[in-house]
């Protein structure tokens, strides 16, 4: 196995077409350390990797060595303390045009404006040579904020649905994220809550492919290309994943975006924490168990607020099944979370709120105040629910002979 493994990655061409497919495994650390880092299968792995740890410790005083050991055992326990949702752990599709375009036109509207992403260094990435540029989707700025993250959230959202069959709360969406040249991005495993995930490639200029290498459910090693238009799904938290090989080029520009499980797809009702109030994907007793455990109270179903700003409706859906006196319990400030999602402009949510109990005509205030605007009157309040926005066309249509 070892002539194979030297024949296919040092001259892949002499190899004969008809010899046997060559595998190996995250327990082989043939491409860079995963488990182990002194057992390199080739020298010359070996000693790259052993000159960008030597790099990585100098930029650090010898502080990046932790890290490093915390990915390696991560990459060891992770894997088999989490529940997984797919068969393989990864997929390449094209992304769906209506999610490729949302993104991709804020791209092409501010390339040429990124800006270092990292300050710190560790041992995923050799930001110290190579540092990544990025563009914040956030960002008003750059013509991001909440509504573009609500839509992208939204229709990756259909997709990975689809293909793990549960219901997907939003974790995390950094923005366009612009790779240099000799990038290499050290092989691991997500930490909590980066659970389902997908890579989507908007741009690239390169001399050479510069694969992700990830490892299936069954440890097995896959190097997978993409093109711009290419999303790869992935369960992160459990799958191997990085680009081990120095990327040899200009620019790879991708955007990540993170999910985690609540509950099966089709069975609303078995959405939830463990009854000691873990996240339904770890396994008692594992690694993320104890990750979780340090962390506190998974309180992702807990919070009306943070469901409206980042357009979760699926926690919407779990807090009205599970907590309905939520959905109408006014804050410190007398909102309720429909005053909230009208604000917001987030029309999803309203409409979730009102067909769960409550009212456009509520109007804001504490008890003894004199009462404030009702809903319409609260979404006229922000400036960006222009008068022909799907919120405000809404309202209208609803409150047509509404006082405000």
């Amino acid at each position: 196995m070892m002539l194979r493994l030297l024949c296919l990655l040092l001259a892949p061409l002499a190899c004969s077409a008809s010899a046997e497919a060559v595998k190996y495994t995250s327990w082989d650390d043939v491409s860079w350390a995963i488990t182990r880092k002194d057992k390199l299968a080739f020298p010359h792995h070996q000693q790259l990797y052993n000159d960008y740890m030597a790099a990585c410790n100098r930029e650090t005083r010898g502080q990046c060595q932790a890290g490093e050991d915390y990915r390696l055992r991560m990459n060891k326990d992770q894997p088999g303390g989490v529940y997984n949702f797919t068969e393989t752990g990864f997929a390449k599709i094209r992304a769906p045009k209506a999610l490729f375009d949302l993104i991709n036109n804020f791209w092409i509207q501010n390339k040429g404006k990124e800006t270092i992403e990292w300050k710190s260094v560790n041992s995923y990435h050799n930001m110290w040579t190579s540092p990544p540029h990025f563009v914040s989707m956030e960002s008003a700025e750059f013509g991001g904020g909440d509504e573009l993250q609500r839509q992208v959230w939204k229709e990756a959202r259909k997709v990975l649905e689809e293909w793990t069959n549960q219901r997907l709360s939003p974790v995390s969406m950094y923005g366009v994220r612009v790779y240099k040249n000799d990038s290499i991005l050290a092989p691991h495993v997500d930490r909590m809550p980066l659970v389902t995930s997908c890579i989507i490639n908007l741009e690239q200029d390169l001399d050479e492919e510069w694969p992700l290498e990830v490892f299936d459910h069954q440890g097995n090693a896959h190097n997978v290309s993409m093109v711009p238009g290419d999303m790869v799904l992935y369960e992160s938290h459990s799958v191997i994943h990085g680009r081990p090989f120095p990327m040899r080029g200009r620019a790879y520009v991708n955007v990540f975006l993170h999910f985690e499980p609540i509950g099966p797809l089709d069975d609303p009702e078995k959405a939830g924490p463990h009854a000691d109030g873990l996240p339904p994907y770890v396994i008692a007793g594992g690694q993320w168990d104890r990750e979780a455990r340090k962390v506190g109270k998974w309180e992702v179903l807990d919070s009306v607020p943070r469901a409206i700003n980042r357009g979760d409706v699926r926690a919407l859906e779990y807090i009205a099944m599970n907590m309905p006196e939520k959905i109408t319990m006014k804050d410190y400030n007398g909102w309720e979370p429909i005053h909230e999602a009208a604000y917001a402009g987030n029309l999803d949510a309203l409409k979730l709120l009102v067909d769960n109990g409550a009212s456009l005509w509520s109007q804001v205030g504490r008890p003894g105040d004199t009462p404030g605007p009702n809903v319409l009157g609260i979404a006229q309040l922000n400036d960006e629910n222009k008068p022909d926005s799907p919120v405000m066309v809404y309202l209208k249509e609803q409150m047509v002979d509404s006082e405000l």
